[in-house]
């Protein structure tokens, strides 16, 4: 039996990017011959140079995606033609529902087994799509222990894998955090282009105000997808902000505080024991479709689903202006009780997860 495999690849943006990366590096050290197809982004192409770039059409929101819609299309045509042109193993999928399921049928067409990697959340909108992965996928691999109930609910078998941040985050030796000397605070503006632009002219608002009522440290983290110079246009050699390459989940262990774009972030600051606000802001359009369908929807930074409660404030939209979010950093950094009790519900969230991950 030849060892030589073939395995078609799908991320679609940059945290499916780095789960990519962690799993075929895992992949070619227990086989050196297997060969990656498909697309992705970041360290992906380390492994495999061939793979198609997602760069161009990784965008949040609805109307974002309308706008890339031609690209879209075009890089959904490519992939097809990959599984129609070569002898391929295993399809491996990485969250991204809006491409990935339009290779299902394909996929299906030519008897190669799907496995899903990273769910959608399908738990948070749009049900019914369970429905295609009952159809078509083989295995379906979550990194959240409450999924599996609920595909299990929905009469999909679901594999718990665990998840591959708290696999990097228990090796990290975090610091005796508490308020003293000069504040760190991080600003994490996001990982796609449209999420910057729409976050940065604030944020840069919000530490204006902030150096007006205090010292602080300001550390401007910057997503591998995204240019130096976009955030140096914001920031414009602004004095205390220093602009940082998001390199390794280590270097936000410094923090005293962060503010950051909604996504798996505000996921790897919970495993930090960083205190946070959680931000998001998109097209008009977008959130009254998202708002619509979100209704039973209480909470959007997933520290806050796993608690159940909104410890860590989320300001959404019109909500998420340079007062309210200096009123909110303060009532943490200048209310020692209210800090220390914040750092009790992130210590109440690592301890979920380092039981769940131990199993």
């Amino acid at each position: 039996m030849s060892l030589n495999k073939n395995i078609f690849i799908v991320s679609g943006e940059s945290s499916g990017d780095f789960y990519g990366f962690e799993l075929m590096e895992k992949l070619k050290a227990h086989n050196s011959n297997i060969s990656f197809l498909g697309m992705g982004g970041g360290e992906m192409h380390s492994l495999a140079s061939n793979l198609l770039s997602n760069s161009d059409i990784s965008v949040t929101g609805l109307w974002e995606a309308v706008s890339k819609f031609k690209l879209y299309v075009d890089k959904i045509k490519k992939l097809k033609r990959i599984v129609e042109y070569h002898k391929i193993d295993l399809a491996i999928l990485i969250d991204f529902p809006g491409c990935n399921f339009r290779l299902f049928k394909i996929l299906s067409k030519h008897k190669i087994p799907i496995l899903y990697y990273i769910s959608p959340q399908l738990w948070a909108w749009r049900k019914n799509r369970v429905k295609k992965i009952r159809k078509y996928v083989d295995e379906m691999c979550v990194i959240f222990p409450f999924e599996v109930d609920f595909y299990k609910k929905h009469g999909v078998g679901a594999r718990y894998v665990g998840h591959p941040l708290v696999e990097e985050v228990q090796s990290i030796e975090l610091p005796q955090r508490r308020l003293g000397g000069i504040p760190k605070i991080g600003i994490f503006p996001g990982s796609r282009l449209n999420e910057v632009h729409r976050l940065m002219p604030t944020l840069v608002e919000t530490i204006c105000l902030l150096q007006k009522k205090g010292n602080f440290q300001f550390f401007l983290f910057k997503a591998p997808s995204i240019d130096r110079e976009i955030l140096s246009f914001y920031v414009n050699d602004m004095q205390g902000v220093e602009i940082v390459e998001r390199k390794h989940i280590s270097q936000y262990k410094d923090l005293d505080f962060a503010l950051a774009c909604s996504g798996t972030l505000t996921f790897e600051l919970g495993l930090l024991k960083v205190p946070m606000i959680i931000l998001y802001k998109t097209s008009m359009f977008t959130y009254v479709v998202v708002k619509t369908f979100f209704r039973k929807i209480k909470n959007i930074g997933m520290v806050n689903i796993i608690l159940e409660k909104p410890y860590f404030p989320e300001l959404i939209q019109n909500q998420m202006t340079p007062q309210n979010i200096v009123g909110a950093t303060l009532g943490f950094l200048n209310n020692n009780s209210r800090y220390k009790e914040a750092l009790s519900h992130l210590d109440n969230f690592r301890k979920k997860w380092r039981l769940t991950s131990l199993k």
